[in-house]
């Protein structure tokens, strides 16, 4: 399993924080997401990070203005 972490971007409202979460809960081999102060971590259920995931993750962090931090 490997984990992601995400910058916790600012939301504009509600509806705008429920539709990234459900973006990322989309995803293909996301097993678990969860929040701590600034930094949002994604499960996946490979071993290594595909490509194709991480690039979906890193579309969905541009739109709000967030960034995957190594």
């Amino acid at each position: 399993m490997e984990i992601i972490k995400l910058e916790k971007p600012i939301f504009k409202c509600q509806m705008d924080e429920d539709i990234f979460f459900q973006r990322l809960a989309e995803l293909a081999d996301v097993d678990n997401i969860t929040e701590s102060d600034n930094l949002i971590f994604i499960s996946i259920s490979r071993k290594t990070k595909p490509s194709a995931v991480l690039k979906e993750l890193t579309d969905i962090a541009n739109m709000w203005n967030s960034h995957l931090i190594d």
